[in-house]
C-alpha cells in the first residue's frame, strides 16, 4: 500500500495494468487467494474497478484465482492439519467469499469426519491440560464448533479410561 495515500500516476493504461497485475501475482505468492480476497486487495491498492476486473479475468484465465480449487484446498488443509470442525470450515470459506452452494458441494465431495476431527483436537487439548477440567474442556470443544453429542461421547470415553466409577452426562 502506498505510504503517502496518493493515487499512483501511470503513463499509460498498459503500465497501470502491468503494475497492478504484478502486485496481484506477488500477493498470490504467499498463498492461494479467493476471487473476493483478490478484489479487496486490488481495491485497497487503489486499483479502479475496470482495471481490477481485467486483472481478475487474467488471473482466472491462467488459473491463478479459482474459487473451487481454493475451497477444496482450504477444506483439505483445515481437516488434515488444523482439525477444524465443519462449522468453522464453513465460516472461514464464507469469510473468503465462497458461496454457500459451492461450500455445500465441496463438503459433499470431500466429507469431513467430524468425530475424527473432534478426537484429534480433544486429545491434543487433554495432553496440554495439567489436570482434566471437564467443564473447561467441554466449553473449549463446543466453542471450536464440535457438536454437543460428539463432545459428550469423547468426555465419557475419557472419563471411563481415567475413572470407571464416574459418569459424565
Amino acid at each position: 500500500m502506498r505510504k503517502n495515500k496518493e493515487p499512483a500516476v501511470f503513463a499509460s493504461q498498459r503500465e497501470k495494468e502491468e503494475h497492478y497485475r504484478n502486485k496481484a501475482l506477488g500477493y498470490l505468492g504467499y498463498r492461494m487467494r479467493s476471487e473476493r480476497e483478490m478484489r479487496e486487495y486490488l481495491h485497497r491498492l487503489g486499483c479502479d474497478e475496470d482495471t481490477g476486473a481485467q486483472i481478475l479475468c487474467f488471473l482466472r484465465e491462467y488459473g491463478f484465482v479459482d474459487d473451487q480449487r481454493f475451497a477444496q484446498c482450504m477444506v483439505h488443509d483445515n481437516t488434515t492439519v488444523r482439525h477444524l470442525s465443519t462449522r468453522d470450515i464453513v465460516g472461514k470459506l464464507q469469510q473468503k467469499g465462497i458461496s454457500r452452494d459451492d461450500i455445500q458441494r465441496i463438503l459433499q465431495e470431500n466429507p469431513v469426519d467430524e468425530e475424527a476431527q473432534a478426537r484429534a483436537v480433544f486429545e491434543k487439548r487433554c495432553r496440554a491440560m495439567k489436570a482434566l477440567d471437564v467443564d473447561k474442556l467441554y466449553r473449549y470443544m463446543v466453542g471450536k464448533g464440535f457438536s454437543y453429542d460428539i463432545v459428550r461421547r469423547l468426555l465419557r470415553e475419557q472419563n471411563s479410561e481415567a475413572a470407571p466409577q464416574e459418569s459424565i452426562e
